[in-house]
């Protein structure tokens, strides 16, 4: 059905209609069909609007209901300190956590990047000074002591556990 005939039912009675109206209504249904058509769509109006009464709370009663709904919101929501500031800002303090995160990570890896301790040639320095904790290799031992050459073979032992391939060592 089109629109307009749609609003000609919903506005207007078939006998109120103007000639223009009636030859657009008969070209689509009859009179009978718009007739009919129209008493539902009152009918259903009337009963919608006796259901919307029907469904319409006392005041009385909301009143009641919304006091009893706060009292109960307020008994949950005794929560105290960083748990209600958690729940209450959920949404906004996930990002911000995740960012600080982040930051404190990259914080950390470029301190620890810069520091001298943690360098390769300070840590080797230190353990070439520091003989009694180093321990040489069974298999190279004499190559190293006898020849006193350059030997990239070497290997070092620490505690059994660290091997640390060096570049040239030179035994005294």
């Amino acid at each position: 059905m089109d629109s307009t005939i749609e609003k000609l039912v919903l506005l207007k009675d078939f006998s109120k209609l103007s000639l223009k109206e009636k030859q657009l209504v008969l070209s689509q249904i009859t009179e009978t069909e718009y007739n009919d058509i129209r008493s539902l769509l009152t009918k259903s109006k009337q009963a919608h609007k006796k259901d919307l009464e029907l469904l319409q709370v006392n005041k009385e009663i909301e009143g009641k209901l919304l006091i009893a709904f706060k009292q109960k919101h307020k008994q949950h929501n005794k929560q105290k300190g960083y748990a209600s500031l958690w729940n209450n800002h959920k949404k906004i303090l996930k990002p911000v956590f995740s960012i600080a995160a982040t930051i404190v990570l990259a914080i950390f890896i470029l301190k620890n990047k810069q520091k001298e301790e943690f360098k390769v040639d300070t840590v080797s320095l230190y353990l070439n000074e520091k003989k009694e904790l180093l321990k040489v290799n069974l298999d190279h031992s004499s190559d190293l002591i006898d020849s006193n050459k350059y030997n990239k073979d070497s290997i070092l032992e620490m505690n059994n556990y660290l091997r640390i391939n060096t570049d040239g060592l030179y035994a005294n």
